[in-house]
């Protein structure tokens, strides 16, 4: 009976300690966005490549609004077998058959960031964020692209192609033969952050791009 009684006084103080012990919630893991966003949509891409998926994104973008000051992230993803996956920021380039420097694509991570943003004036800006682990590979092959057709390159996927003066198309000069936006680039700064800049011979901006900071690359056609 003493022994019972003990036994029973144990489980009594143990059960009452797992009762005082509050359970511990995990907590789920969030991997924040490159630049913070306000709404965020996913965009499931089948085997659509080039311009079909620059279509399809665009179709997105116009389907949905976009606040003053605010921004939209577009969240692509694909299917792998019955999984769904967020596609990364190299093969993202490779499905837009952006001929991109292979210096720079070899320095670019899996995480990136496409977006827009809202204008005072309704406009929906596009612009896409990268990251690099090889900021010296990235800085120079962005450089060298310039000089490659960056302009043509990202034109669709920037919006900013119908905006774009183009060659004579009847010239048989080698540039004609590689470049069909004209315009120049520009060094400028920007809430103290150095910026390349890309205009047409009128002087209106096309599109830009900067180093945010050593890892991450952005690319966007509006100064705000």
């Amino acid at each position: 009976i003493g022994g019972g009684l003990y036994a029973g006084f144990i489980i009594y103080k143990k059960s009452a300690a797992t009762r005082a012990t509050p359970v511990t919630t995990p907590t789920p893991i969030v991997v924040p966005s490159l630049i913070p966003h306000d709404a965020q949509i996913a965009v499931l891409v089948e085997k659509q490549t080039g311009s079909q998926l620059i279509s399809r994104i665009y179709s997105e973008v116009n389907k949905n609004k976009v606040a003053i000051g605010k921004n939209l992230e577009l969240s692509v993803l694909e299917k792998n077998g019955e999984a769904v996956r967020a596609v990364s920021g190299s093969s993202f380039i490779g499905k837009l058959d952006i001929d991109m420097p292979d210096v720079i694509a070899r320095s670019l991570t899996d995480r990136w960031m496409l977006g827009v943003y809202g204008e005072e004036n309704g406009q929906k800006t596009t612009f896409i964020a990268l990251t690099t682990d090889f900021f010296q590979n990235a800085f120079a092959g962005m450089l060298a692209w310039e000089d490659d057709a960056m302009a043509d390159d990202l034109a669709l996927i920037l919006n900013f192609k119908d905006r774009g003066q183009r060659e004579d198309p009847t010239s048989t000069t080698t540039v004609s033969s590689y470049f069909t936006i004209r315009g120049n680039f520009s060094d400028k700064v920007l809430r103290n952050r150095d910026v390349r800049e890309f205009r047409n011979p009128q002087g209106e901006l096309l599109f830009l791009y900067s180093f945010i900071n050593k890892e991450t690359l952005l690319l966007t056609t509006t100064e705000s």
